[in-house]
């Protein structure tokens, strides 16, 4: 059999193409205000790189963004910012949101933000119509700066 010919290139280079791995994932990360937050300021790392921010507020109380990282199987992330909420005697209460997590298997994934009690904050799966990865939360503050220091979304600094 002879190997040769336009065809055979054409061939050739469609099985090099469709036989390489994606170079990229991307995944979406969503949050939204709790019945009782006011406010939250949060910043997304992962892999160490500022992926995006929230500025989360009662007239814009929910917002998402795309994040595009490698096609590796697993991804660290770190959540950075301050919530602000109602203390249950009305009062405005905040706390640092400073915690991590990893991501497994993100290509086309939805991950929403959540808190345990403003204590915890982690990302986890709610992907429409697959089967959720169950979260990855790393114990203790991971924040690669100090939280009075994260970056606010639409400001310079």
């Amino acid at each position: 059999m002879r190997f040769g010919g336009p065809g055979a290139w054409w061939a050739l280079v469609c099985c090099l193409v469709v036989a390489r791995p994606a170079v990229a994932a991307t995944f979406t990360v969503f949050d939204a205000l709790s019945q009782d937050q006011i406010e939250e300021i949060t910043s997304v790392y992962v892999d160490g790189e500022l992926v995006g921010s929230f500025h989360l507020t009662l007239e814009r109380p929910s917002d998402a963004f795309k994040v595009t990282v490698s096609n590796a199987p697993l991804h660290d992330y770190v959540m950075c910012g301050e919530t602000i909420y109602r203390g249950a005697d009305g009062s405005r209460e905040s706390r640092p949101v400073n915690d991590s997590g990893a991501l497994t298997d993100p290509d086309g994934r939805v991950y929403t933000a959540y808190t345990q009690g403003y204590v915890s904050f982690f990302l986890v799966d709610t992907t429409p119509g697959r089967e959720p990865v169950p979260p990855q939360i790393h114990l203790g503050p991971r924040c690669p700066k100090a939280v009075s220091e994260v970056p606010v979304p639409g400001s310079n600094g």
